[in-house]
């Protein structure tokens, strides 16, 4: 897992009505604790907002070998339908992969899950796919997230999977999410490398 953090410019943004709730997580049962920073996350994003806080931004990166060619890969990652069948940190996924459409995914953060709306940013078949948040809090907070699978001489393929997150608030979302979101990424990479290596081997 490869790790960047840096600071960009200040920048003035009015503070927009928080919907029920905090970025529509749903919190099971005994999560005081992380409701709470929830609410200090929401306090912090008006007060940020309303003194023109500085923008800042952290990213993270995972990487993966997978023996499996290009085109099968993608073929995973593109048929949004069947994330069920192998995808453990995403399961659901709806809409279209094409530059300009929205696509839903179900995250699980932990043992936090929420509906993402995205926006498709690039779509090159078996090479790259990039989707920006489409959340009320992108003022705050939004994450950009790529894929991009590198041909290996041996014919195989190796995934570089990254995430970016903006915002004046996204240094408290790496307080709070990071870990999971980084378990997340090595989760799903791992499951899509077993998933395209097994299919390779039964055809």
């Amino acid at each position: 897992m490869h790790n960047r953090n840096g600071r960009d410019r200040c920048r003035e943004e009015a503070p927009a009505p928080p919907p029920s709730g905090w970025a529509g997580f749903s919190l099971a049962p005994g999560w005081t604790g992380k409701a709470a920073r929830y609410l200090a996350l929401l306090s912090g994003a008006l007060v940020l907002s309303s003194m023109a806080a500085c923008n800042s931004q952290w990213e993270t990166e995972h990487r993966i070998d997978i023996a499996a060619s290009p085109e099968r890969v993608w073929q995973l990652l593109s048929e949004l339908e069947n994330y069920g069948e192998w995808n453990p940190y995403s399961p659901r996924a709806e809409g279209r992969l094409v530059v300009g459409e929205e696509v839903r995914i179900e995250a699980h953060l932990g043992d936090e899950v929420r509906w993402v709306n995205n926006l498709v940013t690039e779509v090159e078949p078996g090479k790259k796919l990039c989707w920006r948040s489409l959340e009320w809090y992108g003022f705050l907070a939004r994450g950009f997230r790529c894929r991009n699978l590198k041909p290996l001489p041996d014919g195989g393929v190796r995934l570089v999977h990254h995430e970016l997150m903006v915002g004046p608030l996204s240094g408290l979302i790496e307080q709070i999410y990071r870990e999971d979101i980084d378990e997340g990424l090595r989760v799903m990479d791992e499951a899509l490398k077993a998933a395209a290596e097994t299919t390779g081997q039964q055809q």
